[in-house]
């Protein structure tokens, strides 16, 4: 996953009610669905990169806390 994501993960790990991984690192979250990783960061929507915590709630909603 590091060498995807070009940097080290940050801990913050959750796997979602479908059964996708998302992973938290400094360069923005992975996005691990079956064969298919995608990286995830400021250019497509996210206002930090690094991600320190991910929490699925009640309606499948991902919460993360970043820096900003």
């Amino acid at each position: 996953m590091a060498k995807v994501a070009g940097d080290r993960a940050q801990g913050a790990v959750d796997e979602d009610a479908d059964g996708t991984l998302w992973v938290g690192t400094w360069r923005g979250l992975l996005r691990i669905s079956g064969e298919k990783i995608a990286l995830l960061d400021t250019s497509r929507g996210l206002h930090n990169n690094r991600i320190f915590s991910i929490l699925e709630d009640n309606h499948g909603y991902l919460w993360m806390s970043s820096p900003r």
